[in-house]
């Protein structure tokens, strides 16, 4: 506490000789803020949520599962989410199966490198992030119902607040991506990893009928949505 080590402990902090994809590393930018608070004391944000893997340049390296750890993030009620840049892909599909609505209530930005997260922990932050949240603040606070978001987010009104907040900060990705679709410009296809991620999801119940099947000659479990 007071901008001290804490006593009888002993910390050790280590760095591979360089980046190369592996389970298991999507807390190093959150351990590195949390090092980084030891060593000087600062306090962050409670309402940030983070993901991502570092390399020893500081740039962030992409990690599995952004969707669901935007849904876990959004579920213990963040303000703000931090995602690699790299998996800006993986929140476009997350965008597309969920629909406009899923971004409208929490703050996604794209992280090139640490300090960008370190801004975003900041409770004292930037001109141009304090900006870009309040901004974005609006639109959460005025989000209508989920089946209502495609048609109000393409109101000129949500579509110029959206400006303002990608003019602050161009790496908010929630106001990016909901301004792509306001416009006209969102993609209309999932990627290649995005495609795999909703046939495993929608043909679960096949595949678990299929190994039931096997061992009883039951298609009991089958449902007809599933089947279809």
């Amino acid at each position: 506490s007071g901008g001290r080590w804490p006593e009888n402990y002993k910390i050790e902090v280590s760095f591979a000789d360089k980046y190369t994809p592996k389970d298991g590393p999507s807390a190093a930018v959150a351990c590195a803020l949390l090092v980084e608070g030891l060593y000087t004391g600062i306090a962050w944000d409670e309402a940030l949520a983070v993901t991502g893997d570092l390399n020893t340049d500081g740039s962030v390296q992409p990690v599995g599962g952004v969707p669901a750890k935007i849904r876990g993030a959004v579920g213990r009620q963040c303000r703000i989410v931090g995602v690699p840049a790299a998996n800006e892909r993986a929140v476009r599909d997350f965008f597309l199966t969920e629909g406009p609505h899923a971004l409208m209530s929490i703050n996604v930005f794209a992280l090139k490198e640490f300090d960008e997260a370190r801004d975003l922990a900041m409770t004292t932050r930037t001109a141009a992030l304090t900006t870009a949240l309040a901004e974005f603040d609006k639109i959460i606070k005025a989000a209508p119902a989920r089946e209502k978001a495609p048609a109000w987010v393409k109101m000129p009104a949500v579509a110029a607040q959206l400006r303002k907040v990608t003019a602050a900060a161009p790496h908010h990705l929630s106001a990016r991506l909901l301004l792509e679709y306001a416009e006209g410009r969102a993609p209309a296809m999932l990627s290649l990893a995005g495609s795999i991620e909703v046939i495993e999801s929608e043909t679960s119940d096949v595949l678990k009928s299929i190994n039931t099947t096997l061992k009883d000659s039951s298609l009991s479990g089958l449902k007809k949505d599933g089947l279809g």
